[in-house]
Order: C-alpha cells, then structure tokens, then sequence
C-alpha cells in the first residue's frame, strides 16, 4: 500500500508497503476511514495476531489513545508497528459513508419468549438482504449492576417480565423506513404486540463513538 499525499502543493506524506489498521469500533469505522484501510477493532486485535505477525504495521483512531494501546500491545507480541504519521482526517485519501442506529425496547411475556426470540432471530437473518440495512444486535437483559446502579453491593434485581432490545443499523432512515413495509418484515414485526406486554418503542439514535 502507497500513498502520495499532496496539500498546498507540497508532498506531506509518503507510506509506502504499510498495512494500515483502523482500531474503532465498525460503526466508526463506517462513517469515516482512510481508503484501503482494515478494520480491526482495539479489542479484537488479539483474534488476529498470527494474520499480523510478518506485516509492517500502522495504526490510527480518533485521539491517537487506542491506537497507542494497539502499538503497546503489538510491540509486545513482537509485531513491528508505528503509530499513523499525521493526521489522517486530513492527509490521507478517505471514504465516508452515513449510518444511523434504530433502537427497539421490548417488554415479552414470558410464555413467549422462546417464540419472540426466535422470530427476531429469522427478523435479523431476513433483513439482511434489504438495502441499506448495515447489522443488528438481540439483546436480552440478564442482570442489573449494583455498582452501576448506586444501589447496595448485594442487590439483586429479578426483572419481570423479559426486558429486550433491538439495535439495527442503516444507511439512512428513509431505507430503515421503507424495510417496515416489506411483506416478510411486516409479517414478523407486526407480531410483537402479541408477545408484549407493552407496546413496543422505537428511536433513532446518530452513532458518535
């Protein structure tokens, strides 16, 4: 990988045969990298030390603070790394692209909770093929932190009924929207007041980090 980077006429950076790697998260990533780069996030990077070991090495974030821990930890294992010379929002050739988060909060009865989680899971799989759609998480809730919470070291809250959320990410709202009136998508969605115990909520959320 090469790049020649020009600016007020006057050659600034030259990065010849480096692998450089983006060390957000996707969804950074997503919005905003530089052109050609991987995207491995921070703590991922331990999943793909033997695919980086031989490899001359670059690595960049927002602050430079991730990407100081990925050159500790990659000098460590022995793998020859360097921090991204510049400043890459500026010196580098870079692909951006929009994404937005929908998040879904849900109530489910516990008698229909093995068929909600099941139809959600088909939901996600399906929506796959839909345009604009960028990933989904389930999320079913499995505790509370007392600590988190300010509440008494041994706390322990039973929560009922089942508390879930839906994270989906787009491009756009307009292709989030337009999923709602496909036949397989209305099919399943319009089933979730059955399994609730409230109506379902959903909001937009802009991904910052």
């Amino acid at each position: 990988m090469k790049y020649t980077i020009h600016q007020h006429s006057k050659q600034v950076i030259i990065l010849t045969e480096k692998l450089i790697i983006d060390v957000r998260t996707r969804e950074e990533y997503y919005q905003n990298h530089i052109k050609d780069a991987l995207n491995i996030p921070l703590h991922d990077l331990h999943f793909y030390h033997s695919f980086l070991q031989n490899k001359q090495i670059c690595v960049y974030c927002n602050s430079g603070t991730r990407a100081e821990i990925a050159h500790r930890w990659l000098t460590k294992e022995n793998i020859t790394v360097e921090v991204l010379p510049g400043n890459w929002q500026k010196d580098y050739p870079r692909i951006k692209n929009t994404i937005i988060s929908a998040v879904n909060y849900l109530e489910i009865n516990p008698d229909k909770k093995e068929e909600f989680q099941q139809h959600m899971k088909q939901l996600c799989q399906k929506t796959n093929e839909v345009e604009g759609f960028l990933g989904s998480k389930l999320l079913k809730i499995s505790g509370n932190s007392a600590i988190g919470s300010f509440l008494p070291h041994q706390t322990n809250i039973e929560f009922t009924p089942d508390r879930y959320i839906i994270i989906t990410y787009w491009k756009d709202k307009e292709s989030h929207n337009k999923s709602h009136h496909l036949k397989f998508f209305k099919e399943i969605y319009d089933k979730l007041p059955e399994y609730s115990t409230q109506m379902p909520y959903e909001e937009f959320y802009e991904i910052l980090k």
